[in-house]
């Protein structure tokens, strides 16, 4: 059996390229990412939290380990629970990214672009492995396909944060790697 990894307090709360909150132990371990949008109209469309309300989530987090160690055991006594421990989790070694061709191709037959609107996967540099590597963007379309793009987006996001860009030949610089689909290239029309 995994030893415990304990999460040594005190947790600190820092801002992160103004789009979220970390969570971090006293050693540095990231614990909980909170994350947030100042501009209204992307706030809605991704669902996000305001920067006030973030923080205040973020700073609930934090104080986990203070209120678990005060916390009255069944018998009214007050057990030492001074720091909050968790088995390890193994490696994902087996964990295989999907190839940006294959997220493109859902985004696409998700959003539904107007003929002529292309959406670009651009290959990103990424500061750690979930942290996303790549971003997308489109042409103009109309409200609701925008909010569809941009729903779609916080979902890959969330459940590809990278992804597989050996097979893109399409190189834009600086290493970087582009690919654009139109919902008519999907379709076969």
């Amino acid at each position: 059996m995994p030893s415990p990894h304990r999460f040594s307090p005190p947790w600190m709360i820092e801002e992160n390229n103004n789009a979220c909150f970390s969570v971090r132990d006293k050693n540095g371990q990231a614990l909980a990412y909170v994350y947030l949008e100042d501009e209204p109209g992307r706030r809605t469309a991704a669902d996000l939290l305001t920067r006030d309300q973030a923080h205040r989530v973020a700073a609930k987090i934090a104080k986990l380990p203070d209120l678990l160690a005060k916390r009255p055991t069944a018998d009214g006594v007050v057990a030492d629970r001074s720091y909050i421990s968790a088995p390890s989790i193994p490696e994902r070694k087996d964990f295989a990214m999907r190839p940006a061709e294959a997220i493109l191709n859902e985004l696409v037959l998700h959003v539904s672009p107007p003929r002529g609107c292309a959406i670009v996967l651009t290959e990103w540099k990424s500061s750690g492995p979930t942290d996303p590597n790549w971003v997308a963007s489109c042409g103009i379309m109309e409200a609701q396909g925008l909010l569809r793009f941009n729903e779609k987006i916080v979902e890959l996001r969330r459940t590809n944060p990278q992804i597989d860009w050996s097979d893109v030949k399409i190189s834009i610089g600086e290493g970087r790697r582009r690919v654009a689909l139109w919902l008519s290239e999907v379709e076969g029309n």
